[in-house]
């Protein structure tokens, strides 16, 4: 869902979290396609 940028809140909803600290700490790492992605963004701010 994540990868799909659904919003966190959604996420903890559908999964039944009672916190969404629990969410952030189970499921947040990044996927490669997503890592990838803010890697080349992040290069176009270095002159």
């Amino acid at each position: 869902m994540l990868a799909a940028r659904i919003d966190m809140k959604t996420i903890q909803e559908t999964l039944g979290h009672s916190q969404i600290e629990t969410l952030r700490n189970l499921h947040t790492s990044a996927p490669p396609k997503i890592a990838r992605d803010v890697a080349e963004k992040t290069t176009t701010l270095i002159p």
